[in-house]
């Protein structure tokens, strides 16, 4: 609005002039002093009643300080990354608030171990921020800005075309739109059953690929409605009321969200999903099954010797044997969607397998990794293997028996 004082000014000065055209020098410049006294009056008045005027009409809202950034900021090099600078984007894509006020929108990030990250929050200008309520802020009512560096939990490896599946459904959390699966920002706030029973959303949101030509969600009004995923990603975004406080938490993988009952894509094929009651199943959709596009190895590119040995882990409450395995890595580990798997031969585990763990950090070629079990091991001869694995899907690395490109095998005696 500052942009139109000068023009505005311009043209009350004008018109001041115009209501007295024949007045003498020494009148004029009686008036000229008391219109200057007037002009700023007026001019406070216009702007102030086209401000509030412009509010009313938009719903806008003032812009607070920016959310701060915490001390803790995710690792380049482990886990999912950090954000890159200059790769945060914010999507088209709008779903209203059932209350009314700002919308709610998503935003897209890249990090440095190669994933795609995918934020949703409140909307203003383009920008994605939480809303001064439920306990932030102060309550003060306005918008505060999030950082294009702050990062997502809900991250995952591009597929071999490039695209990224997944989902992420979000119970009872608060309007103001501080979901809490920000990494390196602390908004605070209620949360769950501590915000007031209208102030709660369920927010689901996420891509199901670029195939994708619609998607059917149920509504808040209790009807199918039926919106076109956004390109490139087949980005959706949907926003209701929460009905069942009860139900609280997050929910991340490679299906749609609860409310999401069918996808229709480009060749003609479509996924159905059952409503969320106990005992139904996804089954699996062809369009979510994708082709992981880190490298395919050899056993003899990667085979090298295994050495585990028994390993006393000590505790306030005593010590117990675990199991400590190392082995040299052949293959280097630059991405979140590649990792060895240290694995346990264990016939009363499910797959026959129990694991001792994934790295979950970069690795140079040529290097020596170490893992240790986390948990006691029992008195015994114990027999596993090292594996290269990769993956395409959401969440943490879920290995199966067989998979992924055999590194070495070891053998343990605990005493």
């Amino acid at each position: 609005m500052s942009t139109l004082l000068p023009d505005l000014e311009r043209e009350l000065l004008h018109a001041a002039h115009r209501t007295h055209p024949a007045a003498a020098p020494a009148t004029r410049r009686r008036s000229r002093r008391g219109h200057r006294r007037l002009v700023p009056v007026v001019v406070a008045v216009v702007l102030l009643t086209l401000s509030a005027a412009a509010l009313a009409a938009t719903g806008l809202i003032s812009i607070g300080s920016p959310v701060p950034t915490s001390h803790q900021q995710p690792d380049p090099h482990r886990d999912a990354g950090a954000v890159v600078p200059g790769t945060t984007k914010v999507l088209s894509l709008r779903a209203a608030d059932p209350d009314g006020g700002p919308d709610w929108a998503m935003r897209v990030q890249a990090t440095t171990r190669g994933t795609r990250c995918i934020q949703a929050a409140r909307v203003v200008n383009g920008r994605l921020g939480v809303i001064g309520q439920n306990g932030i802020f102060n309550d003060d009512g306005r918008f505060h800005p999030l950082g294009p560096m702050s990062g997502s939990l809900a991250c995952q490896t591009p597929d071999a075309q490039g695209n990224t599946v997944f989902s992420v459904g979000m119970n009872a959390v608060p309007a103001s739109g501080g979901l809490g699966g920000f990494v390196g920002i602390d908004v605070g706030g209620c949360s769950g059953k501590r915000c007031p029973p209208g102030d709660l959303r369920n927010v689901y949101y996420g891509f199901v690929g670029s195939d994708a030509t619609s998607l059917t969600y149920d509504g808040d009004d209790g009807a199918q409605h039926v919106m076109r995923p956004l390109a490139p990603y087949g980005a959706y975004l949907i926003v209701r009321r929460t009905t069942d406080t009860a139900n609280t938490g997050s929910v991340f993988g490679p299906y749609p969200g609860a409310v999401v009952r069918k996808i229709t894509f480009r060749d003609g094929r479509s996924c159905t999903f059952p409503k969320p009651v106990p005992g139904a199943r996804y089954e699996p959709c062809a369009a979510i099954d994708r082709q992981p596009p880190t490298p395919k190895y050899t056993h003899a590119q990667l085979a090298a010797p295994v050495r585990a040995r028994p390993y006393l882990r000590r505790s306030p409450r005593g010590g117990y044997w675990s199991i400590s395995v190392s082995f040299r890595a052949r293959a280097a580990i630059t991405t979140a969607g590649q990792s060895y798997a240290i694995v346990l031969h264990n016939a009363n585990a499910k797959d026959g397998v129990s694991l001792i763990g994934f790295t979950r950090s970069d690795i140079a070629a040529g290097s020596v990794v170490t893992k240790l079990a986390a948990y006691p091991a029992r008195a015994g001869v114990h027999t596993g293997e090292v594996r290269l694995v990769t993956t395409a899907t959401p969440g943490p690395f879920y290995f199966q028996a067989g998979t992924g490109t055999l590194v070495g095998r070891f053998k343990v005696r605990v005493p």
